[in-house]
């Protein structure tokens, strides 16, 4: 049992045993939620979620009020991802501030997505949460309740 104040530094792959996507995977959805295409007769694929984020960045005036300037970042970012190895990396290649925005949008679009569909998500009390932790995803044991 841990007595005084302890901070854990968990890396991303902690949440794995729930079920989110690691590396790969993510940068997967990622590339899903910003593949738009806006041709006439083509049914963009993207998030509505990241465009709704962006339209109202745009209504806040806290980016380019161009919505192409955002497509076309979105764009770039899902074709730099489709040969990427993380999406931080991706970001950090490509240095532009609207790739980035768009990159973080559909990072927390992502994100959100597994949570709501996580098997903690629907645990009404703190009890089906523990149970739920012990079991894991695929039944088996986890590691989050050695924290307890």
């Amino acid at each position: 049992m841990i007595k005084k104040k302890t901070v854990f530094v968990i890396g991303a792959a902690a949440h794995s045993d729930l079920g989110f996507p690691l590396g790969l995977a993510l940068l997967k959805s990622i590339v899903s939620a910003l593949d738009f295409d806006i041709s006439p007769n083509v049914a963009g694929t993207g998030s509505e979620e990241v465009l709704e984020a962006v339209k109202l960045q745009i209504s806040q005036k806290t980016i380019d009020p161009n919505m192409e300037v955002h497509l076309n970042a979105a764009r770039s970012v899902a074709s730099a991802a489709r040969m990427g190895i993380s999406i931080d990396e991706v970001l950090h290649k490509l240095e532009d501030d609207n790739c980035t925005n768009v990159g973080k949008l559909a990072i927390a679009d992502c994100i959100l997505g597994h949570e709501q569909r996580s098997p903690l998500a629907h645990a009404e009390t703190s009890l089906a949460i523990v149970e739920k932790l012990e079991k894991g995803v695929q039944g088996e044991e986890s590691w989050y309740l050695s924290f307890c």
